[in-house]
């Protein structure tokens, strides 16, 4: 997954080795260092130390980073610029909208192997977090958070609520998107994000609210000294999901 010099054996097991890794790795966060930890992949090398690996307690240092929708100085200067920007190309943009209950902090999640989990990424630019606020739709890119402007919020019922964001600038057919939040899931709030365009254009996501991460394990890919590839998780067939859903009317 990663270019380098080979120094010790590259394999993929359900179950971590751990005198193996312990010997040539050192110590990692979170389960890494327990017998019975699952491992997806492993690569050991002479240059770095990749381990793709699920975390199934809540005090890894990925975790409190995941979890953690603070804004730092310079995430706080991005949004205000990304937020004036707008305002300075449309004067009406950002106007209040009733929040009707929804969550404000969402992480996506992934499925392996038919279960869902949460993934710290090699890269933390693509850890995938959003934000609905009263007046935006923030995107959280690898540059920070990116507001983007919600025109209304309607709530179907208890399971659907439809967001209308103004992605763009330009005033064409797709500057518009619709944002419909299928919560499949009543206990964990496990929720199917469709995003849909006038053009027909629509993809989806999982996310669930920052409030129920503890509901969920996570998937960590852990190298000691540079990015690496993202994993590829399983493919969602989400017309399916939602369709077989209880709450998908």
């Amino acid at each position: 997954m990663c270019a380098g010099k080979q120094a010790a054996a590259i394999s993929t097991s359900d179950k971590i080795d751990n005198n193996q890794i312990a010997r040539v790795v050192g110590t990692f966060s979170g389960d890494i260092n327990k017998a019975d930890t699952i491992i997806i992949h492993k690569e050991i090398t002479n240059d770095y130390r990749h381990i793709i690996y699920i975390d199934k307690g809540h005090d890894s240092q990925e975790y409190k980073w995941l979890v953690d929708f603070q804004f730092n100085e310079d995430n706080r200067s991005t949004y205000e610029a990304n937020y004036e920007y707008f305002k300075k190309e449309k004067a009406a943009s950002f106007k209040k909208q009733k929040s009707l209950g929804l969550p404000k902090h969402w992480l996506p999640v992934y499925r392996y192997k038919n279960a869902y989990y949460l993934y710290a990424p090699s890269d933390w630019g693509n850890a995938g977090r959003r934000i609905v606020n009263d007046s935006a739709f923030v995107y959280w890119y690898m540059d920070g958070p990116y507001p983007v402007p919600l025109q209304s919020v309607n709530k179907v019922n208890t399971y659907k609520c439809v967001l209308s964001i103004a992605d763009h600038l330009h005033n064409d057919n797709d500057s518009i998107t619709t944002l419909t939040l299928h919560i499949i899931d009543p206990i964990s709030k496990l929720t199917i994000f469709e995003f849909s365009k006038a053009s027909g254009n629509s993809h989806y996501q999982l996310y669930i609210p920052v409030e129920s991460a503890d509901k969920f394990d996570m998937i960590i890919n852990y190298c000691n000294n540079q990015k690496q590839m993202e994993y590829s998780f399983e493919k969602v067939d989400y017309v399916k999901l939602l369709k077989d859903s209880d709450n998908s009317k």
